[in-house]
């Protein structure tokens, strides 16, 4: 009888929606201030993706200025330490070194290799926490 009941309440739809929600709830998001006013003082950035390939790029690194809302983006093979590193050169090339950074600390961010460069430029960045 409780195979029975198991079964009846996986198949029925009213069932699956009215269930109780079992497990830690999602946290609030909370905003971060603008406070920044100056060009390329904070740099937000994260991968999109797996998207389909494109001659084997299958993500997208994306970051934005949070002053002007400038968009830079990068179709790259892998979301890892080297592409992040290698995309984050290529803007600081070109518009000189933020301030900070933000991103959602994943592994492609946090690792020794971004802190490394990140101490080495004199980024103020509290990514690794």
């Amino acid at each position: 009888m409780i195979q029975d009941t198991n079964k009846f309440i996986k198949t029925c739809a009213s069932c699956q929606f009215s269930k109780n929600q079992n497990g830690k709830k999602p946290g609030l998001l909370q905003s971060i201030p603008l406070t920044d006013t100056k060009p390329m003082s904070r740099l937000c950035f994260d991968y999109l993706g797996p998207l389909p390939t494109s001659k084997g790029k299958k993500y997208l690194i994306v970051a934005t200025c949070n002053a002007t809302e400038m968009a830079f983006a990068k179709a790259v093979t892998n979301a890892d330490a080297a592409a992040t590193i290698e995309f984050l050169f290529d803007i600081i090339t070109t518009y000189g070194t933020p301030k900070y950074f933000v991103s959602d600390r994943g592994t492609h961010v946090k690792n020794t290799e971004v802190k490394n460069i990140c101490e080495k430029i004199r980024n103020n960045s509290n990514i690794f926490d």
